[in-house]
């Protein structure tokens, strides 16, 4: 099963490389490029109707609310998912800002597609806040995966190799609260980093390697087959690095596989509950409450040059949890202003954070400027539950999966934590 599945994975990475190499792509451009956490990437569409206009008006009519209850669950907690907006399919069309297609084939009854569905942010935001439903809209700093397969036949990283590769490359991540960037897997990536030099966390070789594709933050995703009660499960061990002295953040999972799933579907299920646990945490950090009112804080911005001021003001623009700034003064070398923010000082210490900002509060004075080094990153907190039935991240229960939290590390829950800005 393991060959099998390794002999697909090589030749779905030889594709996606000479792919690159054809149309140009870069990852430093992907890293830049960002993310939008109110777009929904390439939900696929599938109607019947007695003509094909007809059949593709209710393929995009279901995909529409399909999508913006995708999006409804990415920005709230789980324990809000039965209490989310119910919107009628009407009510949906002006929500959305605009849709991309792929993949389109039709028939003279039947529709197919994958969408790209991008949802008007204020829309949404007034959605939750009528709904009295808490969310955030704060994306995480971008990391890296790498991804290593142990088994009893040996370690692998990439994805010739490496079928616990191809699973992650499977997912669409970088709209996602918590993104992650996917390396090519092309040859540069194949001569700089080992398998011995991933698990080593030799920050010596993961440093340059996350700054070609444009992040300062690698997430090694550390797969280990093992036998279990007579079937074939694994554990996995999530860890966010950043060079510091000790990592960012761990998880660890188990996933006894009680109903012997192929491998395939027990790989997905395993990343499935590992990103539904990072962005459950993040959304702790971050979760802004539907009743949150505007507060204001004066700040004195500190810059070198023109040009430093001007980016900051841009990186300003970007915090979501930010509403607004006014300038009050302004001189060659800094600027007073006043923000307009909701939620706490640290919900947007954190989100600035994402933005490259630091925000510091020293003797009721209130100071930001360009963020010089990476020794304060905020972790992610994974509560510790055991025997719980196992989902994959579009919620599809597995009967008789049991998923179980081996640790968290490195993890604050407390909503007035001031020590991690991740």
């Amino acid at each position: 099963m393991l060959v099998q599945a390794a002999g697909l994975a090589k030749k779905a990475w030889i594709l996606g490389l000479l792919a690159g190499l054809l149309f140009g792509w870069s990852p430093q451009a992907a890293a830049q490029a960002g993310g939008d956490v109110f777009t929904i990437d390439r939900l696929a569409v599938d109607a019947t109707g007695a003509s094909a206009a007809e059949a593709r008006d209710t393929a995009m009519s279901q995909g529409r609310v399909e999508a913006l209850q995708r999006l409804f669950r990415r920005l709230t907690p789980q324990s809000y998912w039965g209490i989310l907006p119910q919107i009628s399919k009407a009510d949906t069309i002006s929500m959305v800002a605009g849709l991309q297609l792929a993949n389109e084939k039709t028939s003279p009854t039947r529709y197919l597609a994958d969408v790209t569905y991008s949802f008007k942010p204020a829309r949404i935001r007034e959605a939750l806040r009528l709904a009295a439903v808490p969310f955030s809209e704060t994306q995480a700093r971008t990391a890296i995966v790498l991804t290593v397969l142990e088994t009893p036949e040996g370690s692998f990283l990439w994805q010739a190799d490496n079928p616990w590769a191809q699973a992650w490359q499977d997912r669409l991540l970088g709209n996602e609260l918590v993104p992650f960037l996917l390396p090519l897997g092309e040859l540069e990536d194949l001569v700089s980093v080992n398998v011995d030099d991933a698990l080593a966390h030799n920050w010596g070789v993961l440093g340059p390697f996350a700054e070609r594709y444009g992040v300062i933050e690698v997430m090694l995703a550390h797969a280990i087959l093992q036998d279990m009660e007579g079937t074939e499960g694994m554990q996995i061990q999530m860890t966010r690095l950043n060079g510091g002295v000790s990592p960012v953040e761990t998880l660890g999972l188990i996933i006894n596989n009680r109903d012997a799933l192929p491998f395939e579907a027990l790989m997905s299920l395993g990343i499935g509950q590992v990103l539904s646990r990072l962005d459950e945490s993040w959304k702790r950090k971050t979760i802004i409450r539907s009743d949150a009112v505007s507060d204001l804080v004066a700040a004195t911005i500190h810059f070198s040059d023109q040009r430093e001021w001007l980016v900051i003001q841009e990186r300003l623009k970007r915090v979501p949890t930010i509403r607004e700034f006014e300038i009050l003064a302004l001189s060659t070398k800094g600027a007073e202003i006043m923000l307009h923010f909701v939620g706490s000082f640290t919900q947007l210490r954190v989100s600035m954070a994402q933005q490259d900002l630091e925000l510091l509060d020293n003797d009721r004075v209130t100071s930001i400027g360009l963020r010089s080094g990476m020794e304060a990153f905020p972790e992610l907190g994974v509560e510790e539950t055991t025997d719980i039935i196992g989902t994959d991240s579009n919620q599809n229960e597995v009967s008789d999966m049991n998923v179980m939290d081996l640790y968290s590390e490195g993890a604050s829950n407390s909503d007035d934590a001031t020590t991690n800005d991740w």
